[in-house]
């Protein structure tokens, strides 16, 4: 597998913090090259709940990233973390 690439989450620059529900949260987004050779596209958001950090993560080929992003924008905007 090569490092990662186009890279919001590996790197400071692009990594954004965002506010929701009095939590605060971060989220990026990195493509890679996976085993296979296919280049695949993820989101993440990452939060700390209680003491625990909840993931959502959503990825797929680069070729679909609206997709991606699509599918992503809905799990972030209805995940609820407990804790």
């Amino acid at each position: 597998m090569q490092p990662y690439r186009d890279s919001s989450w590996a790197t400071s620059t692009g990594l954004k913090t965002i506010e929701v529900g009095g939590r605060t949260m971060a989220e990026g987004q990195f493509t890679w090259t996976g085993d296979d050779g296919g280049e695949l596209y993820v989101r993440n958001l990452a939060m700390l709940v209680g003491g625990r950090y909840h993931v959502v993560q959503v990825r797929g080929p680069e070729a679909e990233r609206d997709e991606v992003t699509r599918l992503y924008e809905q799990a972030a905007a209805t995940y609820r973390a407990t804790g």
